[in-house]
């Protein structure tokens, strides 16, 4: 019965182990994650402006160079937020997991922003076509 007992003890501390690892990992595929996506969006931005506005020509040295500076500092704030929890490894996998997922998201919204303009706008037409008086 104790060899059972040390061996759930064992198990238990490799779990909470496993998944502080993998929360490790999850904070730095979110982290990074995280700076495509504000990389992608600032680059979607500056080349809207170019082609409506004729200024803010993007390049890709420059959105390569935002990513690798906004790195660090999603990384520095979701390992802080780990570190200073005080949830167990489950836990706190559970709520990286979530992020990540979230984070996720936002990519797919921001590399579909040039399809999400156009519906808004055929939407906000629509609407004021239905609001305004037919003459």
């Amino acid at each position: 019965m104790r060899l059972k007992i040390l061996k759930s003890k064992d198990l238990e501390e490799l779990s909470d182990s496993m998944y502080e690892n993998l929360s490790k990992v999850f904070v730095f595929l979110s982290s990074l994650l995280a700076s495509i996506t504000v990389g992608w969006l600032a680059f979607l931005l500056c080349y809207k402006s170019w082609i409506y506005f004729g200024f803010l020509q993007p390049h890709a040295e420059g959105l390569s160079l935002g990513v690798l500076l906004v790195f660090p500092i999603f990384y520095s704030n979701y390992k802080s937020k780990m570190n200073k929890s005080d949830l167990s490894p489950k836990t706190q996998f559970r709520a990286i997991s979530i992020q990540l997922f979230c984070t996720f998201l936002a990519l797919t919204l921001v590399l579909n922003l040039d399809l999400l303009v156009p519906i808004f706008k055929g939407f906000s037409d629509f609407f004021m076509s239905l609001l305004s008086p037919s003459i």
